[in-house]
């Protein structure tokens, strides 16, 4: 499978009610934070990515139900509203300190 960049002019959707684009690899470059213009959408899948955070933007996206996140590589979140569903998000466990 080809790597899939988002180009700006995805933001023409913004009735697009579920994006996937599990797989590809965004570690490097990272979702784009202009995503959040797709007001319709309802369901975003990034897992396997190898992304380690996601955009802030995210959060605004008053119509989200659901992101699949299953990413070893995720360290943290945003802070999603509630009724969102999260699924394969396992935050870090921190390591004990010696004393």
């Amino acid at each position: 499978m080809l790597p899939i960049n988002l180009p700006p002019e995805i933001t023409n959707l913004a009735t697009l009610k579920v994006l996937d684009v599990s797989g590809n690899p965004y570690k490097e470059r990272g979702l784009p934070n202009y995503i959040s213009a797709l007001t319709g959408l309802k369901i975003l899948n990034v897992s396997s990515c190898e992304l380690t955070t996601l955009p802030e933007e995210l959060i605004l996206l008053p119509n989200l139900q659901e992101i699949n996140v299953d990413d070893k590589s995720l360290t943290s979140l945003p802070p999603f509203d509630p009724r969102v569903k999260v699924i394969g998000f396992t935050p870090p466990k921190n390591p004990t300190p010696h004393v």
